[in-house]
């Protein structure tokens, strides 16, 4: 179907059409082989799935950026009716996926939506050692390539998909194809994504690498403002001393500022406080200057019980020790599972301080790895009770 002028993968998948190019390809491999002492030795005969599915291929290698919406319409029905009956024939249709998909990364130059469409399906429903050479054909890909905007939720699945497997390169292919080329995308079940979403999404479940990454990051004018944002979902304390040196950097620049303030108020804990408390308002901007002024008796007054308070309720939720260690292991499990603890009881365990942190900041990660629709949201309230945990004296 054809959706904002792009293409997309559909769920409901039509009846197979059998393709003309099917036929051809057919016939030409069930040609009679060489007789016994004719030639070359008689070859196995290729299994009527395998042609079926390299037909499937060879007629994907056709699809472009869509010219209209009746083009677009017909590039999704063949992609339908391609991964229908891949999904349908594992056994015969990986071995082919993975042997075109290798031809491709030979080519110069090379199919970009081939690579991005072949190599999204075997690190998905290939097997264990086809994730290497698929997120080879990822970081290969053009992410800004004409064909790409017609893509953009693939691509967007596709790298979120690979952003777990510990690549240090993900990190700057998500840098080139999400942070410096903002795009807008779904959650599955959920609400739409703007550029800073996105990225909240690819870095967060990259892991706590991703942070490191990010505060280098805060040097560039370019992209400053967005690195801000992401860090105010995915940072730690840890990036305290360089969001200042970030805002310091530009004082004049409400903008940053307000971010740069936003972080050290909701991620940085009593460090961030601290920072924060000893700008020298003489040094801002105006406009940056009368935001410092109206938000500063706020930050200084902020403490734990300020911040644990939002969660408590009437019930005053308290859960056992074992049982709290066992409802934060199952929730951090397996990326994450239907396991819940309430808010509450977070808060205010009696769980050393540490720990909670550590499983507060493993479910933040779990969350964007397995993503709902409500992935964003449990963020959220993880980082509220996180910088709550990070006043607790202990």
């Amino acid at each position: 179907m054809h959706r904002g002028g792009g293409l997309i993968r559909i769920v409901a998948l039509a009846p197979r059409v059998l393709l003309l190019s099917a036929l051809v390809l057919a016939g030409a491999c069930a040609a009679p082989s060489s007789k016994p002492g004719e030639g070359s030795a008689e070859k196995a005969p290729v299994p009527n799935a395998q042609r079926q599915a390299l037909a499937h291929v060879e007629r994907m290698r056709g699809i472009g950026a869509a010219a209209n919406a009746e083009e677009a319409r017909k590039y999704n029905a063949w992609l339908e009716e391609a991964w229908k009956f891949f999904l349908a024939n594992p056994k015969d249709a990986v071995p082919v996926l993975r042997r075109e998909l290798a031809v491709e990364m030979a080519r110069k130059p090379r199919n970009d939506f081939m690579l991005l469409d072949l190599g999204y399906f075997l690190h998905e429903h290939g097997e264990a050692i086809d994730r290497g050479p698929s997120r080879e054909a990822l970081l290969a890909l053009d992410p800004n390539a004409p064909v790409m905007r017609f893509n953009q939720q693939e691509l967007f699945d596709f790298t979120h998909a690979a952003a777990s497997d510990g690549d240090a390169r993900m990190l700057t292919f998500i840098d080139r194809a999400f942070l410096r080329t903002p795009r807008s995308l779904q959650l599955p079940g959920g609400p739409a994504l703007d550029a800073t979403g996105a990225c909240v999404v690819l870095y967060g479940s990259y892991g706590s690498a991703a942070e490191t990454h990010l505060r280098r990051m805060l040097a560039d004018a370019a992209v400053r403002q967005r690195v801000l944002e992401i860090l105010i979902w995915v940072g730690t304390p840890d990036s305290n001393a360089d969001v200042r040196s970030a805002m310091l950097a530009a004082s004049q620049d409400y903008e940053v500022f307000v971010r740069g303030a936003t972080f050290l108020i909701r991620m940085g804990g009593p460090q961030g406080r601290f920072f924060l408390l000893g700008i020298d308002p003489k040094a801002l901007g105006a406009r940056s200057r009368e935001y410092y002024t109206r938000i500063r008796k706020g930050v200084q007054d902020t403490n734990f019980e300020t911040l644990a308070k939002a969660f408590d309720t009437e019930a005053k939720v308290r859960l056992p020790d074992e049982e709290m260690k066992r409802r934060m292991g199952a929730m951090t499990s397996g990326y994450g599972s239907g396991e819940r603890v309430p808010p509450e009881a977070i808060v205010r365990s009696s769980l050393p301080r540490a720990f909670l942190i550590e499983q507060l900041l493993r479910a933040r990660e779990a969350s964007l790895r397995r993503l709902t629709g409500s992935s964003l949201g449990d963020v959220r309230v993880t980082d509220a009770l996180l910088n709550a945990l990070y006043y607790r004296e202990k």
